[in-house]
């Protein structure tokens, strides 16, 4: 049984319990142990700080016991054309097999978070491992949201995550074939590609200053996570991307008030060196030791 955030999630037989009050429980149904164990890890860090709040987790919750049965068809729950998605192949580049030409680990692991902790890789393995359906550690998330803009940008990085969450079962399975995959890799894969934005523009609000790539955030969530039955995901995510947003605008409003009122204010004479003149006149410059302190401080600290 895990304890977070007042949320208690525990296993019993096939069944997953979610607790979020005495008298509230959520109940999910899964197929074997091997997906059971790895669900529970996604839902014990979906529960940490820093991601999603008690009552969205309790509507996912929710949401994937309604869905961990159904028996819809399989384009229901993608955003793009299966044939389009099987044509680009864009989901082959994360599934490469782990070998030294796209990824290496170092030979210690993390004892904390028993996991192996990756010493480099390409940038597609790293998002793989990033949104993995049971590999699960937020140290390598804090990690790759700090550093990330050394090696790749804003909108590829987002290209990429929305190509992750469309990751398409194989073609032609049979309905058993596709409920297993929805089970146990598909909606995994989601909750972390959601954890991962959810984080991302929660602690490195910055990332979003442009308004370009406000708008690729929006069109990520609109035509990936709201068309594919993760409308209360989407919520929460768009209520951040708001956020931001606001406090952005109120920024600039409050810095566009502070220009103006230091406009109002009538500017010191200038302070010249007291040889200015005979240096004028001789044709030569003068250096910066010979301008009045006092000048030079008043430069350095103009607000243009």
């Amino acid at each position: 049984m895990y304890h977070l955030n007042g949320i208690s999630v525990h296993s019993h037989g096939n069944q997953i319990s979610i607790s979020l009050s005495p008298t509230k429980t959520k109940v999910l149904i899964v197929n074997n142990e091997q997906a059971q164990d790895e669900l529970l890890q996604i839902l014990t860090t979906f529960t940490q700080p820093n991601f999603f709040d008690d009552h969205t987790t309790q509507l996912v919750a929710r949401h994937l016991r309604s869905l961990s049965n159904k028996e819809d068809s399989i384009q229901s729950y993608y955003g793009q054309p299966l044939e389009q998605l099987y044509r680009e192949k864009k989901y082959a580049k994360f599934t490469q097999p782990d070998n030294d030409t796209n990824i290496r680990f170092q030979s210690d692991a993390n004892e904390k978070y028993q996991t192996r902790i990756i010493r480099c890789a390409s940038l597609p393995k790293l998002v793989e491992y990033l949104t993995h359906p049971s590999r699960v550690d937020n140290q390598f998330l804090y990690s790759f949201i700090l550093t990330y803009h050394s090696f790749t940008t804003v909108d590829e990085f987002l290209t990429l995550l929305a190509e992750r969450y469309e990751t398409p079962p194989k073609e032609n399975c049979t309905t058993k074939e596709f409920q297993e995959f929805k089970n146990e890799t598909l909606f995994p894969i989601r909750l972390r590609v959601c954890q991962v934005l959810k984080y991302w523009i929660e602690n490195h609000a910055y990332d979003f200053r442009n308004e370009n790539t406000r708008r690729r955030y929006s069109d990520l969530i609109e035509h990936h996570i709201a068309k594919t039955n993760f409308g209360h995901l989407a919520d929460n995510l768009r209520m951040a991307l708001d956020t931001i947003t606001k406090k952005r605008d109120t920024f600039s409003r409050q810095r566009m008030s502070s220009k103006l009122s230091l406009s109002r204010i009538p500017l010191p004479p200038a302070l010249y060196p007291n040889k200015l003149r005979s240096l004028i006149k001789k044709e030569e410059m003068s250096g910066v030791l010979e301008w009045p302190s006092l000048e030079i401080a008043r430069q350095m600290t103009y607000v243009y």
